[in-house]
């Protein structure tokens, strides 16, 4: 069995920032689903998908950044 790579310091940084991501964009969405003005809701939505955006850029990167990683040797 191969060893495990060792995380990279992108994977440090980018690991919680994408864990971050995803908290503003679950608090977004719950603050919508309380809000009683429609304006307020579609503002929080917009920013909710802002955040799967991030999220989506983040993972990119750290796939493509991945991609570049060679392998361990076992």
């Amino acid at each position: 069995m191969a060893e495990a790579v060792p995380k990279s310091e992108c994977d440090v940084i980018l690991d919680p920032a994408m864990a971050e991501e995803r908290r503003s964009r679950a608090l977004f969405g719950e603050l919508a689903k309380s809000a009683n003005r429609e304006e307020l809701v579609a503002f929080l939505e917009r920013l909710r998908t802002e955040e799967v955006g991030h999220l989506v850029r983040l993972q990119s990167l750290l796939y493509g950044l991945e991609a570049d990683r060679p392998l361990a040797s076992g």
